[in-house]
């Protein structure tokens, strides 16, 4: 039998040539990302210090604001909801449609909201990933509120008097049964 050492180190150093062969990719100018090669640019890439986020936020009766989940939003995994929230808000009529439907799907709940907002917000990458979830700046581009239901008028009101006829006012005929005044006959 021949001995297969040689074959097998030959394929594994082959491997591990091909497997660290795209971090050359570092040092080039034109630096080219190829799957399934690839030295992963997602990672090592310099990102902004800032980025924006365009969410749906209810705010409710005791003050709380609190972010709609995405599975309340639309349909979906969270990143197509999320450019679909992107997509809608894009102009302030289509913030505002927004605005209405969730607080449409939002008013069954046990806290409905008291309105709904839809926001475009900056974070810091570095504070909201050390805890900081405060944007660092909010722009209001849509929002909703429900609108109140018309109410009756309470039932102690007693309706106006009709308005005084223009006849003159003088002495009343007096009605006598049988009479031609009498209105029992009318009719």
């Amino acid at each position: 039998m021949t001995d297969a050492r040689p074959v097998a180190l030959l394929l594994g150093a082959a491997l591990v040539a091909a497997v660290a062969s795209p971090v050359r990719q570092n040092w080039s100018a034109e630096k080219v990302d190829d799957f399934p090669l690839s030295y992963y640019p997602m990672f090592s890439a310099r990102r902004r210090r800032h980025g924006r986020v365009v969410h749906v936020v209810a705010d409710h009766a005791d003050g709380t604001t609190r972010d709609v989940p995405y599975r309340r939003l639309g349909d979906g995994g969270f990143n197509q909801v999320r450019r679909q929230v992107a997509k809608r808000a894009s102009s302030a009529a289509g913030a505002d449609d927004l605005a209405r439907e969730v607080l449409a799907r939002l008013s069954g709940d046990l806290e409905p909201p008291v309105r709904v907002r839809v926001l475009r917000s900056t974070y810091v990458y570095d504070d909201f990933f050390a805890g900081h979830r405060a944007p660092l700046r909010s722009v209001q581009l849509g929002a909703a509120e429900p609108v109140p239901a018309a109410t009756p008028p309470p039932a102690h009101v007693v309706p106006a008097a009709p308005a005084a006829s223009a006849a003159p006012a003088g002495p009343a005929a007096p009605v006598v049964p049988g009479g031609d005044h009498d209105e029992r006959k009318a009719g």
